[in-house]
């Protein structure tokens, strides 16, 4: 709870006990009665009257109201101070969370207008916040009291985007549905991004509306549509001659269809229209340069404006890139396409061929170092059998005898032993 309404303990006049620990409220005057009646709860406990303490405003912070002076609730005739530490204590009422830096770009409303969703809000934000993360609309219910005006947070309704999905990231669009707001009450809408940084880079950007009275939707909305494909991710490369694009895409649909448009220069130089379920191509025929791939799902931009008037768009444009990007949710940065090398293939084929007997020669060393290590010897060690004679020395002990020469035994013939 960060603010209350006058009286709203009326209609419990015998309340002994009150408990309003760990909300971060709001002092300003709108809490003044708040303050009045605590005091003069005879059946309220010391601690229970000091139990509401200030999140905001900062030099207020962990004061109890109850021990507040009336000229101390005082309320600013700048509201984005509070609006701030209203979205500061909604996000970081946590004291063990570290302080975040508030951004000094800008947001805000541009469009409220209703649909057969809900009413759709479209904000306009700054190119200085860019890369950003959105966090949630805030809405909140303004009422006019006589001391001013008041107002209460009713819905808060989540924006899951970033400026790095976006199609145009300075334009974010959030619905708000039509069964938690009220025709003829008077609502203030506030948008929260989060700057990406690291750090004390990192920026907390809230942008809030004007009150804004909210109107009957007309009595001819069209009906819900279907929601479009959308790309979620999409890059573009150079291999070995060959320009090949990564799309990733996103449908609750299927199937569904998408289209590539290869761009060099003025020129389309090739398209392809593809299942959304195929997420590599390949495109062969292109000539060595520099190349943008685009994607839209169909049923997009594209297929209104068509092939044809997207070539005499590029054709008189001076700046092919805004036309590009206007045209189409999603393209690469610009990409070199490199010309084939022909021995791309041969080349490792030569290097097998001369590091093969190298290795060869390598592992034959090795077999013959281990078997002289264990004492085996090497494999082709000297048999006498092998040869066709050979001269031996009988030896007596006497006397040497003279030389004589034996023929080698055949192996067929089983050796005998003869007694000397």
């Amino acid at each position: 709870i960060s603010l209350m309404q006058p009286q709203v303990f009326n209609t419990t006049p015998n309340l002994q006990h009150l408990d309003l620990a760990d909300n971060p409220l709001h002092c300003d005057c709108s809490l003044s009665w708040l303050r009045d009646w605590l005091l003069q709860q005879s059946s309220l406990s010391g601690d229970e009257r000091r139990s509401p303490t200030c999140a905001t405003p900062l030099h207020l912070q962990n004061a109890p109201l109850a021990e507040l002076k009336h000229n101390e609730l005082s309320c600013s005739d700048d509201s984005s101070y509070q609006d701030y530490q209203d979205f500061y204590s909604d996000y970081y009422h946590d004291a063990a969370t570290p302080d975040i830096r508030v951004s000094e770009a800008e947001i805000s409303l541009q469009v409220a207008r209703w649909t057969a969703d809900g009413l759709q809000l479209i904000w306009k934000v700054d190119e200085d916040a860019l890369p950003y993360a959105c966090e949630a609309v805030f809405v909140y219910e303004v009422h006019q009291l006589k001391y001013g005006p008041h107002q209460l947070l009713t819905e808060k309704v989540d924006a899951n985007c970033s400026s790095r999905s976006l199609s145009d990231p300075e334009r974010v669009s959030v619905t708000i549905p039509g069964d938690v707001l009220q025709v003829g009450s008077t609502y203030r809408y506030c948008l929260v991004l989060l700057e990406y940084g690291t750090g004390d880079q990192e920026g907390f950007l809230p942008g809030c509306s004007e009150p804004l009275l909210l109107a009957s939707p007309p009595s001819n909305l069209p009906p819900p549509s279907s929601p479009v494909p959308e790309v979620s991710s999409l890059t573009a490369g150079g291999q070995g001659g060959l320009l090949v694009v990564h799309t990733r895409i996103q449908s609750s649909e299927t199937p569904c269809t998408y289209t590539v448009v290869i761009v060099s220069g003025h020129v389309v130089a090739a398209s392809r229209q593809l299942n959304c379920s195929e997420a590599r191509h390949t495109f062969p025929t292109l000539t060595p340069g520099q190349y943008i791939a685009c994607v839209t799902p169909d049923g997009a931009s594209l297929q209104s404006n068509g092939l044809k008037r997207l070539e005499h768009s590029l054709h008189i444009a001076t700046n092919t890139t805004n036309v590009l990007h206007s045209t189409f949710p999603a393209c690469t940065p610009l990409t070199e396409l490199e010309e084939g090398s022909s021995t791309s293939t041969t080349g490792p084929l030569f290097v097998l061929l001369f590091t093969l007997p190298g290795l060869a020669l390598i592992l034959t060393l090795y077999i013959i170092g281990r078997r002289v290590w264990r004492g085996g010897g090497v494999p082709w060690r000297w048999d006498p059998r092998a040869t066709k004679s050979a001269k031996y020395f009988l030896y007596t002990g006497e006397t040497n005898t003279p030389s004589v020469s034996l023929d080698p035994i055949p192996f067929s013939i089983p050796e005998t032993t003869t007694r000397v």
